[in-house]
């Protein structure tokens, strides 16, 4: 097995495609630089037969801070917000009860914030239902 860690996503795929191989991408939010390969498995070195499948790790930027909070808070990436600071509704529209909340930070389909997430039926109730999750990076 080819080392292709570092490499432009393309480059890597060229590289294993003409050693016979088939190459599955995954993508992984990182503070790398976008579209290089961050991991390959199987690992460097292993003996690998045409026409096995190698699976390519490939970074994807982190997504833009919503609202421009401080803490980098996105749509997309990376855990749930299970403690929010105290002044996290100074950055975004919260319903009333927010910090009384168990759960994850979700945004409501009227776009309010809630600290409801996970907590099945009962995410958003009083707000129309769940819309999506925020994450922290």
């Amino acid at each position: 097995m080819p080392d292709v860690v570092g490499l432009v996503y393309h480059d890597a795929q060229t590289v294993l495609k003409q050693r016979g191989l088939k190459v599955k991408r995954r993508n992984q939010y990182s503070a790398s630089t976008a579209g290089r390969v961050l991991k390959e498995s199987p690992k460097v070195g292993s003996v690998v037969e045409p026409p096995a499948t190698v699976t390519l790790t490939v970074a994807i930027p982190i997504p833009p801070a919503v609202n421009g909070n401080p803490w980098g808070y996105n749509w997309g990436c990376c855990m749930s917000i299970k403690d929010p600071p105290s002044d996290f509704c100074s950055f975004f529209a919260c319903v009333l009860t927010f910090h009384n909340g168990t759960g994850f930070v979700v945004q409501c389909e009227d776009g309010l914030f809630s600290l409801t997430g996970g907590t099945g039926r009962l995410t958003c109730i009083s707000h129309k239902g769940y819309k999506r999750t925020l994450y922290a990076p």
